[in-house]
């Protein structure tokens, strides 16, 4: 999450909670557990594309404030107290 805050792509394995936070090909690049190659590639084409990095760069801190900030948090977190005390 303080990759994407600071608008740094990430390139992560395709395991555990990390889809969830990465979007693939949006905010970053996921590869199956295992694959070096897949890594390699993903870190590869993120560095030999500036416009494409510079893209996702301002995506993932959009992403990052729609999904995973305070106020992102606060909003949810109202509605679901004022929909318990309705």
């Amino acid at each position: 999450m303080e990759a994407l805050a600071h608008g740094l792509p990430v390139v992560a394995p395709r395991a555990f909670a990390l889809p969830e936070l990465v979007r693939h090909g949006v905010t970053g690049w996921l590869f199956e557990p295992g694959d070096l190659e897949g890594a390699v590639a993903a870190v590869d084409g993120l560095l030999g594309d500036s416009i494409g990095l510079s893209d996702m760069r301002r995506r993932c801190v959009t992403d990052f404030r729609e999904r995973w900030s305070i106020e992102h948090r606060n909003r949810v977190l109202t509605d679901v107290y004022a929909g318990a005390t309705r």
